[in-house]
């Protein structure tokens, strides 16, 4: 691949968002959207931790300044 000018890193974040990306664009026709997790209501995490759920960190930030504001 880099013979022909290819970066072909692959990382656990490309890999794992890769998937989901392709998929809003086939469903939907656009890349995946931001969820509002300061505001919201509800969220339902399917993971042991917070921080082991969520890897991408400012997500793991606004959820937390929603916890706090109450």
């Amino acid at each position: 691949l880099k013979a022909w000018g290819v970066d072909g890193h692959n990382s656990h974040t490309n890999i794992c968002s890769s998937g989901a990306r392709f998929g809003y664009n086939l469903w939907y026709g656009y890349d995946r959207p931001s969820p509002d997790h300061a505001n919201a209501k509800v969220i339902l995490l399917i993971s042991a931790h917070l921080e082991s759920g969520h890897y991408f960190n400012p997500h793991a930030q606004r959820i937390i300044e929603g916890k706090m504001k109450g």
